[in-house]
């Protein structure tokens, strides 16, 4: 799901995929635009639409990456299992939710620790992640660049 994201957002923001590269730099961050800026995609799979009221999410485990910019992305696809870990089938859309610059997402986000039940989806945690609503993000690169 991860390198799905990235291959859809490069094309779409014309950046280079690093994520595959030698070296270290692959683990700080996935796309490098022609200005020289970082980007690290988190993607979330789902079998309903992103709404904005719904969390984007970056695990503390993922706290050493050193990109300059956040971007957000949603598999949205036709079935899921129920048991864990979920398989999906039937990829429908893909959706950038947003984009956030890392120092900002780091200031604005709330920790949920591993085990917390969102109770308006019944999604229960796994490791300690900082999520934020949707609606915070940004959707363009453009403001965020300036």
């Amino acid at each position: 799901a991860g390198y799905l994201g990235e291959e859809a957002l490069a094309l779409y923001i014309d950046a280079d995929i690093v994520s595959n590269n030698r070296g270290l730099d692959k683990y700080n961050h996935d796309l490098l635009l022609q200005d020289g800026n970082r980007i690290e995609v988190k993607t979330k799979r789902r079998t309903v639409s992103p709404q904005p009221h719904y969390d984007v999410s970056v695990a503390k485990t993922s706290k050493h990456q050193q990109p300059d910019i956040y971007a957000f992305i949603s598999l949205e696809f036709e079935k899921a299992t129920k048991t864990h870990p979920r398989k999906y089938y039937g990829l429908k859309k893909i959706w950038l939710c947003g984009y956030m610059p890392s120092r900002e997402y780091w200031d604005r986000a709330t920790l949920w620790e591993s085990g917390k039940v969102d109770k308006t989806n019944n999604f229960k945690t796994h490791v300690d992640m900082y999520n934020l609503a949707i609606s915070d993000l940004y959707k363009d690169l453009i403001g965020i660049l300036a």
